[in-house]
């Protein structure tokens, strides 16, 4: 009887455990970005980078879809340019939106091409490589968070 009771008691742990890593799925999946609004997410930042005081000439994407259907692996690239107070609160703001997984993988810094070329211009040049991931809209997406509930 008390082997009985303490599978039981397990079985409980784990369901209340799988409960839980369900419901912490459910609030991440939330917070990434569906495939519309990553579409407007480099526009975004752009429009930060203006308010900020700096210049992103361009800014690519490239995504990398994940075998398990809950999200694809997005890659943002582009050089940023400004002074170094500018570029600074710039990064700043990247690394702080609201409720948005926006992570700098990478960043080189290097002089502005003007600076290089003999000017005087005391710009920085910050080539930035972000990473987020966009939540899957398809029928495989929906399916895998409708078995989350």
């Amino acid at each position: 009887m008390e082997g009985e009771w303490a599978g039981a008691r397990r079985d409980l742990a784990q369901r209340l455990e799988a409960r839980q890593a369900r419901k912490d799925l459910r609030q991440v999946l939330a917070m990434l970005p569906s495939p519309r609004d990553f579409a407007r997410l480099p526009l975004a930042i752009s429009e930060m980078a203006r308010r900020d005081g700096v210049r992103v000439p361009a800014l690519s994407y490239t995504l990398e879809k994940s075998s398990d259907g809950l999200a694809t692996k997005a890659f943002l690239h582009g050089a940023v340019t400004g002074s170094y107070q500018d570029l600074r609160r710039f990064i700043y703001h990247l690394e702080a939106p609201d409720g948005l997984l926006l992570f700098i993988e990478d960043l080189s810094v290097g002089r502005s091409p003007a600076a290089r070329a003999g000017k005087k211009d005391k710009g920085v040049t910050v080539t930035l490589r972000l990473v987020t991931y966009v939540r899957e809209e398809g029928r495989a997406g929906r399916a895998l968070r409708a078995s989350l509930k």
